[in-house]
């Protein structure tokens, strides 16, 4: 009996640190959307630093779909930046997630080569912004939506989300 309740507690404390682990996985694109977001309207340092932190604890699957997101939303931002920014040269934003993807495109793999904890990236936001790195390894993209809500108005206090493997 003992060995029966022990064996289902050890079932469900890996059944919740699995569940946990899967969900932080998932919202790292959703943390990547948004810091590049700032990072293209704002130019902020810190969000870039931190989109590609994220590039780099992102699975090969999620990489290549943050690399397709830098790709089809840079019509999207113009957009947004012409109607929002008005004064604002579209131009700079191309520039910056070019500059991104290229950067992302020349570093290694997210995981296969070091650790996660071994980033310079995270070190960097250790130094600079400690928000964002916590909100990092929590995979919290609203972080980016408290320091910048101006930028989220339309989506109310909502970050943008990965579903199914595609950026909404």
């Amino acid at each position: 009996m003992v060995v029966l309740l022990a064996t289902l507690l050890a079932i469900l404390v890996l059944f919740y640190v699995w569940s946990r682990g899967r969900g932080r996985a998932q919202s790292v694109p959703s943390y990547f959307f948004n810091a590049v977001k700032v990072y293209a309207l704002l130019g902020e340092e810190d969000a870039k630093v931190a989109a590609r932190a994220a590039s780099k604890m992102a699975t090969s699957r999620q990489r290549t779909m943050m690399l397709d997101y830098l790709n089809k939303r840079t019509s999207e931002l113009l957009l947004e930046t012409a109607e929002q920014n008005a004064g604002q040269n579209p131009l700079v934003i191309v520039e910056r997630l070019l500059q991104l993807k290229q950067e992302m495109s020349l570093q290694n793999e997210p995981t296969d080569e070091r650790p996660p904890d071994l980033i310079p990236e995270k070190q960097w936001l250790q130094d600079h912004n400690q928000a964002y790195l916590r909100a990092l390894g929590r995979g919290d993209p609203s972080v980016f939506v408290v320091h910048h809500p101006d930028l989220f108005s339309s989506q109310t206090t909502k970050p943008a989300t990965a579903k199914d493997d595609e950026a909404v």
